[in-house]
């Protein structure tokens, strides 16, 4: 038999960029909760398949817990109404979302805090209904995103209207600035413990207005040459780079014990045509 469970769409909302909150009944994910315990039914009288338990995820980047709250309730009922008609629960997936804190000024949750929200409910929830299942949840970004920083030269700075700190990458590899509007910390790794002077907005190479990687940071006074760090790029940094506008991917480093170890070589340009190939006609 195939052990299934079914993800829920809770209907609950995340407060966090809607292109990332995905427990909405307007979302695209999951099955709407008012179904559930019939598709549940449906799959118990079905041969090979075994229903075993609930999925639902909410968002990402949430920065309270009532959200996880919520859903959680939510899912614990309709636990219960599947176990009054005779299913069994064996898990119960929370997902993930819980938020870091990016900017200096952020408040952000713990796994504490985020365990005293939701652990009383499903504690509660499956002391009443005699059950045990397995409880997961998906913690992805508040255990990755700080342990990665972004480097990037500085190669030009064009004083304007805005003062300009043109580096040598951009939003084809850390695409979140521009996707959802992110902070992400800016420090000048080189100068890190210079008095901040200026305002300055930090901009990459690919031709779109978009590619601004920090907008109005105040900064020490930057030059060409000098090294920005781009803080908490751990979660969602290079597995959404990209080769656009012709920039190679760049290398990843491991940094500990003292020890520098490169862990994933930069690209050349020959990774923009390794993968096409020329239909035989074309080349009559």
């Amino acid at each position: 038999e195939a052990e299934v469970a079914f993800r829920v769409n809770p209907d609950v909302s995340a407060t966090t960029h809607p292109k990332i909150a995905t427990g909405l009944k307007t979302s695209k994910f999951g099955i709407p909760w008012r179904e559930i315990v019939e598709v549940y039914r449906t799959a118990m009288s079905l041969e090979g398949v075994r229903p075993i338990g609930l999925h639902c995820h909410i968002g990402s980047q949430i920065l309270e817990t009532s959200p996880f709250e919520e859903a959680a309730a939510r899912m614990m009922e309709l636990a219960g109404e599947i176990v009054g008609m005779g299913g069994e629960i064996e898990m119960m997936d929370f997902g993930g979302g819980l938020g870091i804190a990016y900017s200096p000024e952020t408040q952000a949750p713990t796994p504490a805090d985020l365990a005293a929200g939701i652990l009383p409910v499903f504690k509660d929830g499956c002391q009443k209904l005699g059950i045990s299942p397995r409880m997961i949840l998906e913690p992805g970004r508040s255990i990755v995103a700080d342990t990665t920083l972004f480097l990037t030269r500085v190669n030009v700075v064009k004083r304007a209207h805005v003062n300009f700190v043109g580096v040598d990458a951009g939003f084809n590899l850390l695409a979140r600035p521009m996707l959802y509007d992110a902070y992400h910390h800016a420090v000048v790794a080189n100068k890190a413990d210079h008095k901040p002077e200026e305002k300055y907005t930090i901009v990459g190479p690919i031709c779109e207005s978009g590619d601004v990687l920090a907008k109005d940071r105040t900064l020490p006074k930057v030059e060409r040459g000098d090294i920005v760090a781009m803080l908490d790029a751990g979660a969602y940094g290079f597995s959404m780079a990209s080769v656009y506008n012709g920039q190679p991917r760049c290398p990843e480093v491991l940094v500990g014990g003292g020890r520098a170890e490169l862990i994933r070589r930069g690209e050349d340009r020959s990774v923009f045509l390794a993968g096409q190939i020329v239909p035989p006609r074309l080349l009559k």
